[in-house]
């Protein structure tokens, strides 16, 4: 366990030198995509760390455990590494983790001290024939034990319908940015309900026409600001006397409005429909929860 510590910590060095500083960029950009969507305020950058030291793949399809450290050893450990949601069992004097999205048992050494039925993201390295963990695991309640298998689930049947087939196994660790993403808005979640807040998102969709058009109006106003650009959508901000309400997702042929509450919502509808020059029709409203957030 020491050794991967001190493998991590050579690693992280590394990074922040000059050598990987556009390739650290081009890794967080990545990561935060999936957070693109979600209109509170989430520490993206919680969990990134560790995604890139474990499955961020470069550019030429290496990790970066191959291309910092020598010892093979170390490498196929930290490279195999699994990162997911486990459900904890004892069993005679083992402890055994239940990986919720694929079904598999992992057999656990460590001095960590689990419950019954707990609930825990973390990552184990493969020692041994055996697993370990050198990181404080995630507790998360109970119940959202289906939650969150049906959102990774979801994701994962859209990829193989859009793309070619692969094993779950294989997805979860192609993809395990998804697991940090569904962990920080379970926490964040989590925190909110201790402080009785409302995490609510209010969401109204529009069909759009003429779409470069559509955008420069918006653009050429103060209620409107770009925030992220991407190949196939955008994401603004929407803006009352300069203060923002919502953001805006556009992609090819809708506008998203998502706001934390329904007079907001109503008040970026309006501002939509003002500044749109009927290029924006309005389709539905809804309010999502925290379940359809991790969908």
């Amino acid at each position: 366990m020491i050794k991967i510590n001190e493998a991590i910590e050579q690693i992280l060095t590394s990074l922040t030198t000059d050598e990987y500083k556009d390739e650290v960029s081009k890794a967080f950009n990545i990561y935060k995509r999936p957070f693109s969507n979600f209109d509170v305020e989430i520490d993206i950058e919680r969990g990134f760390n560790q995604w890139l030291i474990h499955d961020y793949k470069l550019s030429d399809g290496t990790k970066i455990a191959e291309k910092i450290l020598t010892d093979k050893t170390m490498i196929d450990t930290i490279q195999n590494a699994l990162y997911s949601v486990f459900k904890v069992h004892h069993e005679k004097n083992h402890i055994i983790l239940k990986d919720v999205l694929t079904n598999k048992d992992y057999v656990l050494e460590s001095d960590q001290l689990f419950e019954e039925g707990d609930l825990v993201c973390i990552r184990l390295y493969p020692v041994n024939n055996k697993y370990t963990v050198i990181d404080n695991p995630e507790f998360h309640d109970m119940s959202l034990e289906t939650t969150i298998r049906k959102s990774v689930m979801s994701k994962y049947n859209e990829y193989c319908s859009s793309n070619e087939p692969m094993s779950i196994e294989v997805f979860i660790k192609e993809h395990s940015q998804l697991i940090y993403h569904l962990t920080n808005i379970i926490k964040y979640y989590e925190n909110e309900l201790e402080e009785e807040v409302d995490l609510s998102v209010f969401v109204a969709e529009f069909a759009i026409k003429e779409r470069e058009v559509l955008l420069d109006n918006l653009l050429a106003t103060d209620h409107f600001q770009i925030i992220e650009t991407y190949e196939d959508e955008m994401i603004l901000n929407v803006l009352d006397d300069g203060i923002q309400i919502g953001e805006a997702v556009v992609t090819h042929d809708r506008i998203e409005i998502e706001t934390t509450s329904k007079g907001m919502l109503d008040i970026a509808k309006d501002i939509l429909e003002n500044c749109s020059e009927e290029r924006a029709v309005f389709i539905k409203e809804g309010k999502m929860t925290i379940d359809d957030l991790l969908q």
